[in-house]
Parts: structure tokens; C-alpha cells; sequence
């Protein structure tokens, strides 16, 4: 059923530019016409035979790989040259629509999309002169773009809900996009998996493995918990270990003097679990959410307390030190990975180090301060954030060679952790943010030139992680046995 709340493009749209890419100050593009926009998701083509009575039968088809998106922007032509005019670098192109309001305010829209331009292929004037009329004298561009256009909308936040009352570490989806012919339809966010701490107003004082899938009414313990009572699980991350089996790798986040590390794993969906030990020193355990990272069941990393980094390529079974607290004796809070061979951890002691490699060797790159970094988001080899204990957001776009601080509008200060920050694409990206005892959720759609907070976040003690299937959809895990969704609205 179509919105009974439409846009008018005279009245409704407005045109943004990232002159210098993500990351940089958005400029106002007025008196411009947009005309339509023409996007390529790949056509298909038919598979077919004769059969034994002459007729066509469809075996099936295949998808063709999508065209640049094409459009045209039209403007009058002045004394001084227009931006397009000049412009010979790809640029983001942020189309907004809104209700109301000024068109030249950045954060007013009810929805946008933003198209990765690439080049200008032609430009057509027109009204240039005129014998016997007055006309405006115009030039309109021919522009093209990457396919991938980025719709964002206005989300909302909801809380889930959770058969669980101890605090929820970390959550993870399965992000594997299927349609009906292969099975259950998944988007991608249909398959969710979270992790808590012991609750010690259990009876068994276990901690648990919560699991949302379809047809079950929302996130359920598993059959049977991974670890013994009394010790937390900080982290989590699920991968294919056959057609149809998917393992889910935990980790424990409770220090045990007299055991090291321990990860745990199940291919039943947590009806059993097979314990590991990671590494030979006792006591050592994973700090919290992000320490885990997988790629599949070849490439995974577990960072540690006391500056070690774990690898496995056997899903979790054996464990490899390729980091044993030589660079630091920190605890590692965070480790993520943007292929097989670049990766970043991040430390207590504000220690960031990175890996070309798969983690053969680590080096220290330039620390954005001394304070403790808490939360650490990769998007590119070079590009990533870092967020602090105080409330401290950084990036850096030399691979932490320089950083500079950028403020998103949050809290500072002891007690400000900036939690989480997780991005979708060189755009969209969203963090969390922990402080006087609730948690708070900003994002951004300008590649983190500026930040909003988003409104309407259940009330809550604490986010300590978040996972973004996309830009639209977007889970957080939080204390006392909360989860909260944020989606489109219906």
C-alpha cells in the first residue's frame, strides 16, 4: 500500500555534496534540477531448451552484472563556474527529501540517497543565445555513477524481546542474504545470536548464548550454556562449517587463574558445546564484545588481556600466538580485520597496532592519546575510527599514521566510554556511547563529518556493542538483558 505521505520535488527535495568525499564538510547544492535517475540492479537472461515437442523450457536464468547509474543535473549558467564545471574527482551525491523545514539544513530529512558519482560524460548547453526570445541560458550534465545507491530512512528504536536478565555483551547475524528458492528468506538480519554475562541470580549462575530465528518468538537461551558458573561470555561471532551447519565461537570473559583463555563452540545451535583452550598462560581471558573476529572457519582472531593475539584456522578448535605482549601488556579491548591480511587492534593503554599479513607480524602504528581505546571500526586498509574512555571519537586515513579528533556531540569526561562504533559503507556509520549509566546511539550518513543522536532509544543502563546488517537495520546489546532494534518504520 502506497504512503499517504508524499513528496513534491518542488517543495521536498534537496541536493548535498561531499566535495572532498566522505568525511567532509557537506556543501549545499542549490538551484539545481535533478532529473531522473536511472539505476542498474542487472538485468537477467534466460536459460532455455526445445523440448521434445518444440516448445521453450525455462531452466532457468542468469543475473547480469548491473550498469553505472546514470542521471542528469541541470543548472543555470553565471559569471562565476559552477561546481560541476570544475569538479574532476568522483564526489558523493546526498539527495534529500524531506517534509518541512529549510532545504539548507544538513540533518533535515526524512529520507536521502546518497549515489557514489564518479565522472561527468557530457555536458549539453542550451539558451545560450536567442534571436528574438528571452530564455535562461543553461548547462545540464550527464553524470554517472556506481550502482550502489545507499537509501537511508529514519529509524526506530524498539526493544526486543530477550528471555534473559543478566547484561548482554555482544550480538552478531549470520549475514547471509538468501531468497525462498534456497530456504527460509534471509535479509541478512534474520539469524541473531548474542552473548551475556553469569547471572548470579540464577540458579545455575551460567551465562548465556541467546539465539533469534524465525518462527520462534523472540531471543531464546539456547539448550545448554558454554561455560561454567560464574564466568561471562564476552564475545561472539558464527561462520558456515558445512553446507548447512553454522558454528557459533564464543568467548569466555571471566579470568580463570588457574586455566588460560577458553573459547567455546557449537554446531547444534547450542544444544552442545565443545570447550578450548586458547594459548598456555593462565588467567588470560577476552575483555569484552569485538575480541573475537572471523572471516570463516580459516581466518579467526581472538585479542586478549595482557597483549596477546590469537589465530586459528580450524574454526576454533587450535590456537596460534602471533602477538604475545611484546608491543603492550595492555589488555586488548578490540581486533578487527577489513580482508584476510589488514588488520587493527586496539589496547587499554591507548596502543593501536596493525597487521599487512593475517597477523604474522604486528607493528604499533601512532596512538591518538594516551587514554584507553574502547572501541575501534575499520573501513578501508587505511581508513578507521577509534573512541576513547573519556568520550574521545578519532580517525585516521593513513592506516594510524596521523589522527584527528572529531566531535560527535556526546558526553566527555571519566565514565564517557565511547562503547562501540561500527560503519555500513564510507558513509553510514553509527556508535554507542555509555555514560551516567544509560547508553546512547548517534550515527552518521556523511562519513562521520558530523553525527546525530538518535532519538527514541528505549531507556537503558548501558550499549555495549552494536551490529549494523545494513543502514537500516541496526541491533544493540545493552545491560540487563536488553536488546534494541533500530528500523525503518512500518
Amino acid at each position: 500500500m502506497a504512503s499517504t505521505e508524499i513528496f513534491h520535488s518542488k517543495t521536498s527535495g534537496a541536493l548535498w555534496i561531499l566535495p572532498d568525499g566522505p568525511n567532509t564538510k557537506p556543501e549545499y547544492l542549490p538551484c539545481y534540477d535533478l532529473e531522473d535517475i536511472s539505476e542498474s540492479r542487472g538485468g537477467i537472461t534466460l536459460i532455455q531448451c526445445i523440448d521434445a515437442k518444440g516448445q521453450y523450457q525455462q531452466l532457468g536464468s542468469t543475473q547480469d552484472a548491473p550498469e553505472p547509474t546514470t542521471l542528469q543535473l541541470g543548472t543555470f549558467i553565471g559569471k562565476v563556474a559552477d561546481f560541476l564545471e570544475q569538479v574532476q574527482c568522483p564526489f558523493p551525491l546526498l539527495v534529500h527529501l524531506r517534509t518541512c523545514g529549510r532545504a539548507d539544513s544538513f540533518e533535515n530529512y526524512d529520507r536521502t540517497y546518497i549515489v557514489p558519482v564518479q565522472n561527468i560524460t557530457g555536458v549539453t548547453l542550451s539558451g545560450l543565445v536567442r534571436k528574438d526570445e528571452d530564455v535562461v541560458a543553461m548547462h545540464t550534465f550527464d553524470v554517472e555513477a556506481l550502482p550502489s545507491i545507499t537509501r537511508i530512512f529514519r529509524l526506530t528504536a524498539l526493544e526486543e524481546s530477550v528471555n534473559e536478565v543478566a547484561d548482554v555483551n555482544d550480538i552478531v547475524f549470520l549475514d547471509e542474504f538468501q531468497c525462498a528458492d534456497c530456504g527460509i528468506p534471509d535479509n541478512g538480519c534474520t539469524y541473531g545470536f548474542a552473548v551475556t554475562d553469569a547471572d548470579a541470580g540464577s540458579p545455575s549462575d551460567t551465562a548465556s548464548v541467546l539465539t533469534l530465528a524465525p518462527g520462534v518468538a523472540g531471543w531464546q537461551p539456547t539448550a545448554a550454556d558454554p561455560f561454567a558458573a560464574g564466568e561471562d561470555i564476552a564475545s561472539v561471532v558464527v561462520f558456515k562449517v558445512g553446507l548447512n551447519t553454522t558454528r557459533i565461537l564464543v568467548a569466555r570473559g571471566t579470568t580463570d587463574a588457574g586455566n588460560p583463555a577458553e573459547v567455546a563452540y557449537s554446531d547444534d545451535n547450542g544444544a552442545t558445546w565443545t570447550l578450548a583452550n586458547v594459548g598456555t598462560v593462565n588467567g588470560q581471558f577476552a575483555t569484552g564484545a569485538k575480541t573475537l573476529f572471523a572471516f570463516n572457519r580459516y581466518d579467526i582472531w581472538l585479542a586478549t588481556s595482557a597483549g596477546y593475539i590469537y589465530h586459528s584456522e580450524d574454526g576454533g578448535a587450535n590456537w596460534t600466538a602471533q602477538e604475545s605482549g611484546v608491543i603492550t601488556s595492555a589488555n586488548y579491548n578490540v581486533i578487527r580485520f577489513v580482508n584476510p591480511n589488514v588488520g587493527y587492534a586496539v589496547a587499554a593503554d591507548g596502543v593501536v597496532v596493525k597487521t599487512v599479513n593475517g597477523g604474522t607480524t604486528w607493528g604499533s602504528v601512532t596512538s591518538p592519546g594516551a587514554n584507553a581505546i574502547t572501541s575501534l571500526a575499520v573501513i578501508t586498509t587505511s581508513k578507521l575510527w577509534v573512541g576513547t574512555t573519556i568520550g574521545g571519537l578519532f580517525y585516521s586515513n593513513d592506516g594510524g599514521t596521523t589522527w584527528t579528533a572529531r566531535d560527535f556531540g556526546g558526553a566527555t569526561g571519566a565514565g564517557t566510554d565511547v562503547q562501540d562504533i561500527v560503519f555500513v559503507n564510507d558513509f553510514v556509520g553509527f556508535l554507542t556511547q555509555t555514560a551516567t549509566g544509560a547508553g546512547t546511539v548517534y550515527f552518521t550518513i556523511n562519513g562521520g563529518f558530523s553525527w546525530e543522536l538518535q532519538t527514541g532509544v528505549p531507556t537503558n543502563t548501558g550499549i555495549n556493542s552494536l551490529y549494523a546488517c545494513d543502514a537500516n537495520n541496526v541491533y544493540a546489546a545493552a545491560n540487563v538483558g536488553t536488546i534494541i532494534s533500530l528500523t525503518m518504520a512500518a
